[in-house]
Formats: C-alpha cells, sequence, structure tokens
C-alpha cells in the first residue's frame, strides 16, 4: 500500500473517485495493477469536488509478489492511455 498526495492545479472542479489508471511496475517488468480495496483511510464516496489548489490523499494497493525483486515505478496515466504514455516515478 502507498499513500499518494496529490493537488489540482486547473479550472473549475475536479471529481477526484476515478481520476487516472495507477500502475506499480516491477524491475522485471511485471505490470501490477491497482486493487480497488477499502484502506485503513478510505473516504467513502470519494473526495466530492475538488478545486484549484486544493489538497488530496489516496491510500492505493498494489497485489505484487513476495519474491518480486525490489525497485520498480509507479506509473501514473489517464483511463484509457498506454502504460508507457504515463508519469513513470522512481519506487523508493
Amino acid at each position: 500500500m502507498v499513500s499518494l498526495d496529490a493537488s489540482y492545479r486547473g479550472p473549475g472542479s475536479f471529481t477526484a473517485h476515478v481520476w487516472a489508471r495507477l500502475e506499480y511496475v516491477a524491475e522485471d517488468g511485471a505490470v501490477h495493477s491497482r486493487k480497488r480495496i477499502a484502506t485503513p483511510n478510505h473516504v467513502s464516496g470519494g473526495h466530492g469536488q475538488i478545486r484549484d489548489g486544493q489538497d488530496f490523499t489516496e491510500e492505493i494497493v498494489f497485489e505484487v509478489p513476495a519474491d518480486a525483486p525490489e525497485g520498480g515505478q509507479f506509473v501514473i496515466a489517464e483511463v484509457g492511455a498506454p502504460t508507457e504514455d504515463g508519469t513513470w516515478v522512481d519506487a523508493a
């Protein structure tokens, strides 16, 4: 499970319920999709309407085998976009 802290910057408002596709790509290239399960700080019904400058936090769960090599990247992509077109962030 990882925590994601994000801020919305843009006109109007934004619904943070299903805003992006999130994946974990292991060092061996295996892609692990986000699991949609309730987490300890789950917000039932989502965060509602987020306006310019507002922050929100999500806890995101990935099911990764225990023997997966350390390292890898988290990928944030638009829903429907290919993984390779997403924003890649090194796992710490």
